[in-house]
């Protein structure tokens, strides 16, 4: 697979950060890359990998961490 697909793979996967639960992605995620047929093993650790350290994604995750913990404390209040 050459860096343009791999790329490709790698924003469709940031991409469905804004319709999934944080709790679903890793299923989501396997899910692509069971449905990936043309990517060898080298190709899906690279993906993973660059998705993992993307900075979105770990703001995101740090977003949602804030928001989970907010709503928490909301709860525990009432």
């Amino acid at each position: 697979m050459v860096r343009t697909e791999l790329r490709e793979h790698i924003f469709k996967m940031l991409f469905q950060i804004e319709f999934n639960e944080a709790e679903e992605m890793p299923e989501h995620l396997k899910y692509y890359f069971e449905t990936l047929e043309d990517a060898a093993d080298k190709d899906k650790e690279y993906i993973q990998k660059k998705y993992e350290t993307s900075g979105f994604y770990r703001l995101y995750l740090k977003f949602w961490i804030y928001l989970s913990v907010s709503n928490i404390r909301k709860e525990g209040q009432n």
